[in-house]
């Protein structure tokens, strides 16, 4: 027999007595530990709970996506004018078993805070090492999505938990559902489950598949990192950890747990043509992602928030303009500029047939580098105390390793004895698969990992030609060539990992912008660094780059 999560609602306590026995334990936990300022924050919060109920009633206040000139507007920022919204008792409970099987599966056994759910979270982040787990309930969520401002502190933490314990004496389990499933974010401009149904399958919220309702409860957690328009293989993997959630509760049985995960994803949107006149498009979608995460759906699209980005609207046009003839040639294609100095994206762009819509090839589109990889294995070689003048053989490569053979030959012929430069210039590869074959596979794995190349990387013959499991995003790629640009050292958004591309965030009636947090390190010699940026100036001076020649300071590799 198939279960629902409603089922347990019906044996649990009072929300009255259940609320007033965690906020005992939450005073009794302030007062363990010394913190004095809890009691301050159980009576601070109670007059803001008529603010959060009332939330949905306040008019919005349009913010903006700038240029690093503070003026040129990327895109602004406002919630859709037109929405429309369940009410309590009318989410279907396939929509609702899916959520709380994705979200918090004690939702109708807690008071808003979930003890259990936050160790659990803790022990599997622990086991994984990283936060992948998330120990707020659906109510947190709520509370977040709503009002509670981005910073990640105790205090915060601790005024979002008191909210949600007060915020379920009030209201139902139901209408809490309905509230959150109306202020999510579902990513590609969706906000709440019925336009996100809509968008997503053309079709009512009360007339989704299981396939369907898993999907959009897996975008809740990530909505672009799980986003099949952007990332269909993550957006399978969330579907599926849904649906064997599902399964594991009962609320969908084997067969149709097998008939949904076999299912196809819904065919990638057109992108709105609003968006179309935007100067950075697809950035600006990652940049609203982000927003979302910190600030939540309301205060991030409703908030007046000044969002001031690294971008220079001059190069981000002149890029754009690049792009136009290999648009007509219907070639995939990427451009990213980011400033060395700072590891700053000053443009972004994208166009070709896989780059329309709201995919983001600069982002999340992997390729495969192929012949681009090879100067991490020369940064390698470098280390290893080879010189640029260094003799190597140029001839064919063939040898028999662990895991089959490795044959290398070159489609223009030998050099037989020539230099390490010369064999870079001319991407020799069979040069490149012998300095492999004698400093390990692994050499080149660590100056791509220390450079920024996050992708993964098998310890595979074929990595050395670029063969990469999954291959690298053109901003990945161009961030790790920056690290060599900047004599070594490279700065690395906190928590993203990539390059920088928001300076800061002001808000309304607030003299102290949110500004990301950003690490900036040594990660290679600078000896070195230099070195290879020199070897690589070769490449467009008279190797196989003399095509980007354009008369200025220009290194690469094709």
């Amino acid at each position: 027999m198939v279960a629902t999560a409603r089922e347990s609602a019906r044996r649990r306590p009072s929300a009255g007595r259940r609320a007033l026995g965690w906020l005992l334990r939450i005073v009794a936990f302030g007062i363990l530990f010394g913190i004095g300022g809890w009691i301050g924050l159980v009576v601070a919060a109670f007059p803001t709970l008529d603010d959060l109920e009332q939330r949905a009633e306040v008019r919005y206040v349009p913010g903006a996506i700038l240029a690093s000139d503070g003026t040129t507007v990327l895109r602004r920022l406002r919630a859709p004018r037109t929405r429309t919204y369940l009410d309590a008792g009318d989410v279907p409970e396939l929509v609702s078993d899916a959520v709380i099987a994705a979200e918090d599966r004690r939702f109708y056994e807690h008071s808003g805070i979930d003890v259990r759910g936050i160790a659990r979270a803790a022990r599997a982040d622990l086991r994984s090492r990283t936060a992948a787990q998330g120990g707020s309930t659906i109510t947190q969520q709520l509370v977040k999505n709503t009002y509670v401002g981005p910073d990640r502190t105790l205090a915060r933490k601790s005024r979002e938990a008191i909210l949600a314990v007060a915020l379920e004496t009030r209201w139902t389990k139901d209408r809490i559902l309905a509230a959150y499933l109306n202020s999510a974010y579902f990513g590609s401009g969706r906000y709440g489950i019925v336009d996100a149904a809509r968008g997503y399958f053309g079709t009512s919220v009360d007339k989704l598949t299981p396939a369907q309702a898993a999907l959009l409860a897996g975008l809740l957690r990530a909505p672009e990192s799980n986003n099949p328009d952007r990332a269909p293989a993550q957006a399978r993997k969330a579907r599926a950890r849904v649906l064997d959630a599902m399964a594991e509760m009962g609320s969908i049985s084997a067969a149709q747990h097998r008939t949904a995960n076999a299912a196809p994803l819904p065919a990638p949107r057109r992108r709105r043509s609003s968006s179309a006149t935007e100067l950075a498009p697809h950035l600006s979608d990652v940049i609203v992602g982000d927003l979302i995460e910190q600030y939540g759906v309301a205060r991030a699209l409703g908030g007046g928030l000044r969002v001031r980005t690294t971008i220079d609207a001059d190069m981000q046009r002149a890029a754009n303009d690049a792009l136009v003839p290999i648009t007509r040639a219907g070639l995939d294609s990427a451009i990213v500029v980011i400033d060395p100095r700072k590891d700053e994206i000053r443009a972004v762009t994208q166009a070709g047939p896989g780059a329309r819509g709201a995919f983001n090839v600069a982002f999340d589109g992997h390729r495969q580098p192929g012949s681009a990889f090879k100067p991490f294995m020369l940064a390698a070689a470098y280390r290893a105390g080879y010189a640029p003048g260094t003799i190597v053989t140029s001839a064919p490569f063939d040898k028999q390793y662990p895991g089959g053979r490795f044959a290398v030959t070159n489609g223009g012929g030998y050099a037989g004895q020539t230099t390490l430069e010369h064999a870079t210039w001319h991407s020799d590869n069979t040069v490149f698969a012998r300095l492999q074959d004698r400093l390990g596979i692994q050499s080149a794995i660590d100056v791509a990992e220390a450079a920024g190349i996050r992708s993964r990387m098998d310890p595979v013959p074929a990595l050395v030609l670029g063969a990469l499991p999954q291959g690298t995003t053109p901003v990945e790629l161009a961030h790790a060539y920056a690290t060599f640009a900047a004599h070594g050292s490279r700065t690395s958004m906190v928590g993203a990992g990539g390059p920088r591309y928001l300076s800061f965030v002001s808000e309304p009636g607030t003299d102290d912008p949110w500004r990301p947090r950003a690490i900036r390190r040594q990660v290679l010699d600078q000896g070195i660094a230099d070195q290879v940026t020199a070897t690589l100036q070769g490449v467009i001076r008279s190797g196989t780059g003399t095509g980007a020649a354009i008369g200025r300071p220009a290194a690469g590799k094709t």
